[in-house]
């Protein structure tokens, strides 16, 4: 492999012809000599991918270059740059410019035998068209013989008048209108769809009250105190029942089929299948179970009376009901249990409204609920001009809460008072998004950037909030999507005033570009606009595992 060779470009080579060529070139050393004005300098994207592509080759660049502009970009690019520089001519040119060759600031090889250090230009002197030659004429009058020189005609005067003025101005005007249409009417629109990864961080921060000198952290800023009490009274209906009816009663006939003698004191319950509740009065003592002559199983009996606990006609039971008795355990559901022989009876229905405690709980909830909503509002109030109401940071606190009647009350309505106090800190406009952002760029590498959805879609946690103290603990979450950064000022650069083609061709060479898609308006432009204002460019970040695309509004250059 050669040590080092150079390659000439023309003004209009573009960075495909030039990728082509390095790629073609066996050296270690590339000197890529670039004329002035070349398309090259248009974007620093090009450089870019040039320095990018000798680099994944292993190879060494060097950009030989008079235009002052361009170095400097290839400077950007960190390409090493010169205005020019001593070196043999290995390998074909391509077309070239003259360079003179010079001693330069990198060191100097030695030479073939027979190159020249100059390159010669030959100018051909061109003969101006000769100027024509007039010949003095004489005429003779055919009645005085009068002799006039050619040279006392006098020049024939243009009459310009109205409509010669008037054709000045429409051409004026076409004119003005054809650049206009060339220059300004032309948009394009260029959408990409960018790979991104999935990107989650948490970060927690403290607002103090502004007045708490003592106050201070890594993490912490600074916000003035505010607060609003209010106490409300508000009547709810009652939606508890209870049947104020007469209980029914009845005789039962308890059965014990264990060989154990089993005592029922007074209260002892005994529940229907409806879920009703019953209770005898007196002791019960029932007789163990016992074998009868054929061997089966005689159970031991006792009578009992039965009395509702509530009222009711559902407490009218119908003969042979089967009564469970829970203080048995499972004993006292298929060993030890009672029937009626008789239907219950003297249970009727007179249903009155009770205060349920579900009631009085819902109610808290319902008037706290509006009256923070309209306390919210009076919050705003307080607000400066300089100052940032975050509704996440919004404390809501319910001081008391106290009900007319206690739950169990016969009442249709009850009246339940509440204080409730809702308070938060403002800091100045724009503080949580700066630290937000000065966060992002600590985090995020220099050649990546978060999708603009991931941070204004940044989730704001209060985890506590001490009201002696005025302090609010909170966790900022940030969960969306990472990519690669692009320049969308240097984008616009590259493609302008290219074919759909060439800018294609362009996208395909940017590593992070998944596809892309260019809409021309009006329908007979064949290039993009010369214009990069009038470039419109969206992007569209992919994330390619998940197959979930997060796209941000319209980006214009």
């Amino acid at each position: 492999m050669n040590k080092r060779k150079a390659i000439y470009l023309d003004a209009n080579a573009d960075i495909a012809s030039t990728l082509n060529k390095l790629s073609k070139i066996e050296a270690e050393e590339i000197v890529l000599v670039v004329p002035k004005g070349s398309v090259l300098f248009h974007s620093l994207v090009n450089l870019k991918i040039i320095k990018a592509e000798t680099d994944n080759s292993g190879k060494q660049l060097i950009l030989i270059t008079t235009d002052v502009r361009g170095r400097v970009m290839a400077e950007r690019a960190n390409i090493t740059a010169a205005s020019d520089l001593d070196l043999p001519e290995e390998g074909g040119t391509d077309g070239g410019v003259p360079v003179a060759v010079k001693p330069g600031a990198f060191p100097i090889e030695a030479r073939p035998s027979g190159f020249k250090n100059e390159v010669k230009l030959t100018y051909k002197k061109r003969k101006l068209p000769a100027v024509p030659t007039f010949k003095l004429t004489t005429a003779s009058d055919s009645e005085g013989g009068l002799v006039r020189s050619a040279m006392a005609v006098s020049r024939p005067q243009v009459n310009w008048g109205r409509s010669g003025v008037v054709a000045i101005f429409v051409a004026l005007s076409l004119l003005v209108m054809g650049a206009l249409a060339y220059f300004v009417l032309p948009h394009a629109t260029v959408n990409i769809d960018v790979s991104a990864e999935p990107f989650n961080h948490k970060f927690k921060l403290v607002v103090a009250d502004q007045n708490d000198k003592s106050a201070a952290g890594q993490n912490l800023f600074k916000g003035r105190f505010i607060e609003v009490t209010k106490e409300v009274v508000q009547t709810f209906p009652a939606s508890g029942g209870k049947n104020r009816g007469n209980v029914a009663s009845g005789a039962i006939t308890v059965y014990n089929y264990t060989n154990s003698l089993k005592g029922l004191i007074p209260e002892t319950r005994f529940v229907a299948p409806s879920g009703l509740v019953f209770r005898i009065k007196s002791d019960v003592l029932v007789a163990p179970a016992k074998k009868g002559a054929d061997g089966s199983l005689i159970p031991g009996r006792a009578k009992a009376n039965l009395s509702a606990d509530s009222g009711g006609a559902a407490g009218n039971l119908s003969v042979g009901t089967k009564l469970t008795i829970p203080g048995l355990g499972a004993a006292g559901i298929d060993q030890v249990y009672g029937k009626n022989d008789e239907l219950f009876t003297g249970g009727t229905d007179s249903e009155v409204k009770i205060v349920a405690e579900s009631d009085i709980e819902s109610a808290k909830e319902s008037i706290s609920k509006n009256v923070f909503l309209n306390i919210e509002e009076e919050l705003r109030d307080q607000v400066g001009r300089n100052e940032e109401l975050i509704p996440q940071l919004i404390q809501n606190d319910v001081i008391d809460s106290i009900p007319s009647v206690a739950a169990g009350a016969e009442r249709e309505t009850f009246d339940l008072k509440v204080q409730v106090r809702s308070w938060t800190l403002l800091p100045d406009r724009g503080k949580l998004s700066n630290i937000i952002d000065n966060t992002v760029q600590s985090i995020v590498p220099r050649d990546q950037v978060l999708t603009p959805q991931t941070i204004s879609g940044a989730r704001v946690v209060l985890d506590n909030a001490d009201f002696l103290m005025h302090t609010i603990d909170f966790t900022v979450e940030l969960d969306g999507l990472i990519a690669a950064k692009l320049d969308l000022d240097e984008l616009a650069g590259s493609i302008a005033n290219r074919s759909i083609v060439e800018a294609g061709k362009l996208f395909d060479s940017l590593p992070k570009v998944v596809s892309h898609k260019i809409n021309l308006w009006p329908f007979w432009a064949k290039r993009l606009p010369i214009l990069e204002s009038n470039i419109r460019i969206h992007l569209a970040y992919i994330n390619q595992t998940a197959g979930a695309a997060d796209q941000p509004n319209a980006i214009t250059p």
